[in-house]
């Protein structure tokens, strides 16, 4: 999945939690949600390109629920007050596996064994090498959430009168 759909699904989500689950409506700022919904992946894609290039897949090490439960008792103890945004990295995770049913192994590693290896001709010559391989290869669902993604991102945004990602109200 690529940017819209993690963003807008966690728009969505964030909508939810305040609808939902919180007495006072909380001041979402689309920037950080945009930030919390991608955290994963600006961790991992240039670890993946860069520095293990064997395995082919920008899902490695903060794609797992190790990492995560890291980062969410991390957030816990020092962010408290914004667990509103760190719940977000849960909806990459999700997201993710629904998109792709083998990243199970990546989900529960160690549990499931290591992470797959990829062919050798699947190579990246990095990071733009990467996206436009992600891109040529997307597959029907992943277009689906995308632009599934952006349209509730484009009403959350109409709705809200902000075409700005950061706002204070």
């Amino acid at each position: 999945m690529l940017f819209f759909g993690h963003i807008g699904f966690a728009a969505a989500v964030s909508e939810i939690i305040n609808n939902k689950f919180t007495k006072k409506r909380i001041k979402y700022h689309y920037f950080i949600v945009a930030l919390m919904a991608t955290f994963v992946d600006i961790l991992d894609k240039p670890l993946a390109v860069y520095f293990f290039p064997q395995y082919h897949s920008g899902r490695i090490f903060f794609h797992t629920l190790i990492a995560n439960s890291i980062l969410l008792l991390f957030a816990y103890i020092f962010f408290s007050k914004y667990w509103h945004y760190w719940i977000l990295l849960l909806t990459h995770l999700i997201l993710d596996f629904i998109y792709d049913s083998k990243f199970i192994v990546n989900l529960f590693y160690p549990f499931l064994g290591p992470f797959p290896i990829g062919h050798p001709e699947s190579g990246f010559n990095g990071m733009f090498d990467y996206v436009t391989t992600i891109i040529y290869r997307i597959h029907p669902i992943g277009i689906a959430f995308e632009i599934l993604g952006f349209i509730i991102l484009c009403f959350l945004l109409y709705r809200d009168r902000s075409f700005s990602f950061y706002r204070d109200t």
